[in-house]
């Protein structure tokens, strides 16, 4: 069902269907930011600076309750609207993709590396190994891994060693004979290369990709905070909303860092659709 205790009816604009070129603020109320175009309030209190990701989906709306004695005279402040963050929410780890492409050789090895600079290497042998063996003593941070048998078998063995080590995680998809590896520290992109050594037996379906950083992307907003909630925006509810309808509301205060109140989807459902009518999507 959805919650229409924020009622958001009047303020409304749209980030991602502003036309080519977009509009120019002409008006006297513009101040170089705003104006009448339904960017910002007509009175220059609110405006976007910068729309970001919620869960790595792009942002194209913020809904607020118009302010008519609000300027940007009282307190003019920009805010971070924080994404969420958390397990609804999460970062995302960079992925390589790794198969077999031939019988392995007891000369080859593989080094991967994350972004922080930490840095793993796996030697194949000739034999069948234990997850806590250790590799060439000389290069630290290595490891065995067995190349007997099938690719089958030495892929799980592969696996097996990744997930014994810190730095990584692996999952092996038998069905189609691939190893995904995720290093550990999500949010980051990933090193751009993986490091093969002996005879052409590794594919590298593909390098290390796909790292974001949820708080890395956040919403920037402009509004006249005031001195209290009847002078401006200070106390007032916000929110935004992402190309799959999420909704986060924030509550504004002087704080610049805003945290988000509450994250989901059937928030404020009834000025949503009017946005995306007078935007044009409906």
């Amino acid at each position: 069902m959805a919650n229409y205790t924020y009622a958001f009816d009047s303020g409304v604009y749209d980030v991602s269907n502003m036309g080519n070129p977009a509009p120019i603020n002409a008006d006297a109320n513009s101040d170089g930011w705003g104006g009448t175009f339904p960017m910002s309030a007509a009175n220059n209190s609110f405006s976007l600076v910068s729309a970001g990701k919620v869960n790595h989906e792009d942002v194209e709306g913020v809904l607020f309750n118009y302010v008519s004695v609000g300027s940007a005279a009282p307190i003019d402040q920009d805010f971070t609207l924080v994404s969420p963050g958390g397990p609804d929410h999460p970062d995302y780890a960079a992925t390589a993709i790794i198969s077999l492409s031939a019988t392995p050789s007891t000369t080859s090895y593989m080094q991967l590396e994350t972004t922080q600079g930490n840095l793993s290497t796996f030697f194949a042998v000739a034999s069948a190994v234990a997850d806590s063996n250790v590799g060439d003593t000389r290069v630290t941070g290595s490891a065995f891994y067995s190349n007997t048998g099938t690719n089958t078998q030495v892929l799980q063995s592969f696996h097996d060693v990744v997930n014994a080590g810190d730095a990584f995680t692996a999952e092996f998809a038998v069905n189609i004979g691939e190893v995904a590896i995720d290093q550990n520290t999500a949010g980051l992109t990933g090193n751009t290369t993986i490091t093969v050594s002996g005879t052409d037996v590794v594919n590298v379906v593909n390098n290390f990709s796909g790292g974001a950083d949820e708080q890395a992307n956040a919403t920037y907003i402009r509004a006249a905070a005031g001195t209290n909630s009847s002078q401006g925006y200070d106390g007032a509810n916000v929110a935004v909303v992402t190309t799959t309808g999420r909704t986060v509301i924030y509550t504004l205060d002087h704080n610049g860092s805003i945290p988000p109140v509450l994250s989901g989807f059937n928030l404020a459902t009834g000025p949503n659709m009017r946005r995306e009518v007078l935007m044009g999507y409906r």
